[in-house]
């Protein structure tokens, strides 16, 4: 059991029958006449939904001891993602709506964390920022302010929208979590 202030991102709680992951947590001091409450954001690992709730500080929430396994990521059907583990070989299948739409970033043969909970796939350790090629996108505006936003495509097939300035063939820093353009990555000299 931990206490509700002491939820952290990447922690994977018990809320009734459903796991969930914190994403953010936040906790607001209380005053004279209102108690301190936790602000959570919680992604739910059977749906993919993320939702937010508030507890009260001191209130008990049961935090489960995962297993991190670094495993090989296979292919994806339908329904799962399917993963390996490389000393074992043997294989686990995570529902498509856990990752939601950080399943696109998943690369065939590449390696990643995985969390287990009594042998169940939960979620995927996904980095923060991915460095990924743009494959299509329209010509900038002429005129327009840099601040100016189009939609752009990855390679992985991911639509998100770009400034001005990115052109085919770059490279861009992207948020997985959110889909977000961060940055252009510099060519190296």
């Amino acid at each position: 059991m931990v206490r509700a202030e002491g939820l952290r991102e990447g922690l994977i709680i018990r809320l009734g029958k459903d796991f969930y992951k914190v994403i953010f947590s936040v906790t607001h001091k209380g005053t004279a006449t209102m108690a301190s409450m936790v602000h959570s954001k919680l992604r739910n690992l059977q749906t993919g939904t993320i939702e937010e709730r508030r507890f009260a500080s001191d209130e008990k929430i049961d935090d489960l001891l995962v297993k991190k396994i670094i495993m090989q990521y296979l292919y994806s059907n339908e329904i799962a993602h399917v993963f390996m583990n490389p000393e074992t070989f043997e294989q686990i299948a995570l529902n498509k709506k856990t990752l939601g739409q950080r399943g696109a970033y998943l690369i065939e043969n590449m390696t990643i964390p995985v969390e287990l909970y009594e042998e169940q796939a939960l979620d995927v350790i996904f980095p923060k920022v991915v460095e990924i090629k743009v494959t299509s996108t329209g010509a900038g505006l002429k005129g327009k302010a840099e601040s100016t936003y189009k939609e752009a495509t990855l390679e992985n097939g991911v639509v998100i929208m770009v400034p001005q300035f990115i052109k085919t063939g770059d490279i861009i820093h992207v948020e997985v979590e959110t889909n977000r353009y961060l940055e252009r990555v510099r060519e190296k000299s």
